[in-house]
């Protein structure tokens, strides 16, 4: 394993330890990430001449990357989450250039993927996230529509799909993470085409939303994840190509920006094993990345 520490603390000490980890899947940007267990995994995307539909398997114990069972179509710009120790991707980019409303699901424990009930208009560019069994689905590009504001939900235990209300604010290119029963919806694209820095909480219980204090510079396609009661804002496009992390605690509302690690990049993806971030591929330069980092954050203070 090829082991790079980078850099110390860019606020008041505040560091963390980047690692770059050996590299596995071919390059490719807007794909999806997600952990389970000690294993993470990396799906679909776009390279240089096409779209892709291969599943990755990377064992963050003993650092080495397996090739599972892929898809039977490409899929990139998709929605992507965790629900009970399984993968489910929505809609997305597909072959021929057309938007999809399909939800599929893959079993690691079986290496079987499964067609689920198709929900909401086909579209790509959305952000998706899980609270308990239920996933929830929001903004993205449709036909005719390329920001949108709509919220759906979807029901992992009963495959049914339901529209809630509309929120105030339309995105496209946004990323969505959970915390407990609430979601946060942090930066991408408004319907001007303008990258935005709003982070946006809603309470799945009571059905509100709250705007939260600003922190990163505007940006979109950045790598979002979460770590107990942290967010972590990494990269995106912004005035340039970033490579700046942020962490957010819930608690008290207040941003910190931490080391920074990983190269520069946009259209990446990031994922929470163990208590580590997983930063996979992504796009600038070279255009399409191949390379995994991880970052520890520095421990709490007692």
């Amino acid at each position: 394993m090829l082991e790079m520490m980078l850099g110390s603390g860019v606020k008041s000490g505040v560091g963390g330890i980047w690692v770059l980890l050996t590299s596995g899947p071919p390059a490719r940007s807007t794909h999806a990430i997600g952990g389970i267990g000690d294993k993470l995994y990396v799906y679909g995307g776009t390279n240089a001449t096409t779209g892709l539909l291969d599943l990755w398997e990377y064992d963050t114990t003993a650092g080495s990357w397996v090739q599972k069972r892929s898809t039977g179509g490409v899929r990139s710009r998709m929605g992507f989450c965790v629900v009970d120790g399984k993968l489910y991707a929505h809609g997305g980019l597909v072959s021929g250039g057309n938007r999809s409303n399909a939800m599929i699901r893959y079993d690691p424990t079986t290496d079987t993927w499964a067609t689920l009930l198709a929900g909401s208009t086909a579209r790509m560019d959305h952000c998706m996230a899980a609270v308990g069994t239920k996933i929830y689905l929001h903004g993205g590009d449709i036909v005719g529509a390329s920001t949108n504001a709509d919220l759906w939900v979807y029901d992992t235990v009963t495959n049914t799909w339901s529209a809630l209300p509309n929120t105030s604010f339309k995105r496209r290119f946004a990323a969505m993470v959970s915390i407990g029963t609430k979601l946060y919806v942090f930066g991408g694209l408004n319907e001007s085409s303008q990258r935005v820095d709003e982070l946006w909480r809603y309470d799945t219980v009571t059905g509100t939303w709250e705007k939260l204090p600003s922190g990163p510079s505007a940006r979109y396609g950045g790598g979002f994840s979460a770590i107990g009661n942290k967010l972590y804002v990494f990269g995106g496009n912004g005035s340039a190509v970033l490579q700046d992390l942020w962490e957010f605690d819930t608690e008290t509302n207040a941003w910190t920006q931490l080391t920074k690690g990983a190269t520069p990049r946009y259209f990446t993806c990031m994922a929470n094993v163990g208590g580590n971030l997983y930063l996979f591929g992504g796009a600038y330069l070279p255009p399409y990345m191949n390379d995994l980092w991880k970052y520890t954050p520095p421990p709490l203070e007692i």
